[in-house]
């Protein structure tokens, strides 16, 4: 039926077109939610086109200009709440009280979960088997992943080595090379990861990691424009759109196998047997009972790992090469700090928590990187809404988030907020080396979150991070060629990617014996 539906409303085959015929119904369904919206948040006020169908604009508008219409809600109203056009409202708060009000509510008042299944419409792109009551790879990110960095830091570092030398390579006796920098180091990234999460030889495979590369991508594309329409529409539109349903069999074929002959041995030999292998798929398993794990469920789930970890990592890290190349000052302490920690501990996860200043260079950049301009997303799910301690009931339904520019450009926290300063944080934890590390969150710095929904892979993260920028300053110099100039970022939606374009020059140093 539904093909048939999308044959009758788009007899060329094309998506959008059928877009275009589903307008007529979309348009008369908006203007009654957004007047409805309207009046259940009629005290707060609107960043952007307001009205019944102004607002339909206002949220193309926010695609493109999320960042600046976000600054200009703090601006206009501090501390305060206001709301940006979406499909539907976001309410956004600023400040630390709010942003510890969001911290500290209930999961049966506000819902990160459910704010995350509408964003990422999670139902039709990455299927129906990654539902919030199997939390699986959840648990692995929190307990098997974290646990176990020490063990597997070896593996990590060794691919890491080799994945650098196959994406930056000097022929017929160049000195300065230019490299396209955001897909190199998400080459990079894909194949550290995976070294963790599926092992060698396929986390070497170009078509294993391109399917991983492509599927994370239609994701995010197809969560965005199923996004423009309506509710109702979504299941349609999901339905035609649906990633997962295109890229599974591929997945599968690359993953498969090893996943099935994985829960056979399982079954088989058991799960204490000495030659088990430690990775996602082993830890995936562990949290299904024998019989109970099917080979999609675990493809997905080592799919989802990946989404989760190598786009978020490799947008991080392209900031922070970017900020290197425009502040070469910074390479040559860096180097000394890797140096000298190196010369103590040897590549291990123990050096990784040493290098302070290492860690602090990619905090900094984290905080001025434009990474994201709203976080802690949340839906509210109470009956009868939720009110914050200003008095302000927010209907059951409404999404909620905080702003990133508040928190991190605050004067009375950051001196000089403006400037980016690298070694701003290590220089703080002179005094107390326990605080100010790239993994800890407050209310002044949410670039992983805050409280008990931080971002639970940000252990693994940050150690992923801190040896790639370890032996980036230890092996190469960099620099942009047009001059000490960070590239200006992508918007997409309330997220700024690294620019996906911008190429960045390197050479080889050449290390005394």
């Amino acid at each position: 039926m539904t093909f048939a539906l999308f044959q009758l409303l788009a007899p060329d085959n094309s998506v959008d077109s059928f877009f275009i015929a589903c307008f007529v119904a979309a348009t008369v369904f908006v203007g009654l939610k957004w007047g409805r919206g309207l009046d259940e948040l009629s005290a707060i006020p609107i960043i952007g086109p307001s009205g019944w169908f102004a607002s339909c604009q206002g949220a193309r508008v926010f695609e493109k200009h999320a960042y600046k219409m976000v600054q200009e809600g703090v601006k206009k109203y501090p501390g305060q709440m206001f709301r940006v056009p979406r499909m539907g409202w976001t309410v956004v708060v600023s400040g630390r009280r709010m942003i510890n009000e969001l911290r500290a509510a209930r999961d049966t008042d506000l819902s990160l979960d459910k704010s995350v299944e509408q964003s990422l419409q999670s139902k039709y792109t990455v299927g129906p088997s990654i539902g919030n009551a199997d939390r699986s790879h959840m648990r692995v990110i929190q307990s098997e992943l974290t646990r176990n960095i020490s063990i597997f830091f070896d593996d990590l570092h060794d691919e890491m080595c080799a994945a650098f030398s196959d994406n930056i390579t000097f022929e017929n006796g160049e000195e300065w090379i230019s490299i396209p920098a955001s897909s190199a180091i998400m080459s990079i990234v894909a194949r550290t990861s995976n070294r963790v999460f599926v092992g060698l030889p396929l986390c070497r495979d170009k078509a294993f990691l391109a399917s991983n590369m492509e599927f994370a991508s239609s994701i995010m594309g197809t969560a965005q424009r199923m996004n423009r329409w309506p509710v109702f529409l979504q299941p349609l539109v999901g339905t035609v759109l649906s990633p997962y349903k295109k890229h599974l069999p591929k997945l599968t074929g690359h993953i498969g196998a090893m996943v099935a002959r994985r829960m056979h041995e399982d079954d088989a030999l058991g799960v204490d047997r000495p030659d088990r292998p430690r990775d996602a798929i082993s830890w995936l398993l562990n949290h299904y009972a024998p019989g109970q794990a099917e080979m999609e469920m675990i493809v997905m789930r080592v799919m989802l790992l990946n989404f989760v970890g190598i786009h978020t990592t490799t947008n991080a890290f392209t900031h922070a090469l970017y900020h290197l190349a425009a502040h070469p000052e910074y390479i040559a302490p860096l180097r000394a700090e890797v140096e000298e920690v190196i010369a103590k501990e040897g590549w291990t996860s123990l050096a990784m928590r040493e290098m302070h200043r290492v860690d602090s260079f990619l905090r900094e950049s984290g905080r001025v990187c434009e990474g994201n301009c709203l976080v802690l997303h949340r839906r509210v799910v109470k009956d009868g809404g939720f009110t914050f301690s200003d008095g302000t009931t927010l209907p059951k339904g409404t999404l909620v988030a905080a702003a990133v520019p508040p928190a991190h450009y605050n004067a009375d926290t950051y001196t000089d907020p403006e400037t980016f300063d690298g070694f701003r944080f290590s220089r703080l934890r002179e005094a107390d080396p326990t605080k100010y590390q790239m993994v800890t969150t407050d209310c002044d710095y949410v670039q992983f979150g805050h409280g008990q929904h931080a971002c639970p892979g940000r252990f693994f993260a940050v150690n992923e991070l801190k040896a790639m920028l370890a032996h980036l300053v230890l092996h190469y110099e960099v620099q942009f060629e047009g001059g000490p100039q960070k590239p200006k970022s992508d918007w997409l939606d309330d997220v700024a990617l690294a620019n996906t374009t911008a190429r960045v020059l390197f050479r080889k140093r050449v290390l005394l014996q």
